[in-house]
């Protein structure tokens, strides 16, 4: 199992925090900001909560087992 998911869209990486999962922050394109978590089967389902919904449908998620500052 990958060790990391990747986040890029901002407000779910928020709705996450709400629900208590802290992240760290990776920069790709000297500006574009990917937030990280631990992959956890908490969080996973969680994710699938918040992307059920339409507004978060297209959110793309990334796995990796690397972080990059």
């Amino acid at each position: 199992m990958d060790k990391f998911i990747k986040i890029l869209d901002e407000k779910v990486a928020k709705l996450l925090e709400g629900c208590g999962f802290l992240y760290v922050t990776e920069r790709i394109n000297e500006n574009q900001a990917v937030y990280v978590f631990e992959n956890t089967d908490e969080l996973m389902n969680t994710i699938k909560d918040i992307i059920s919904s339409s507004e978060y449908s297209t959110t793309y998620i990334c796995f990796g087992d690397t972080l990059s500052f």
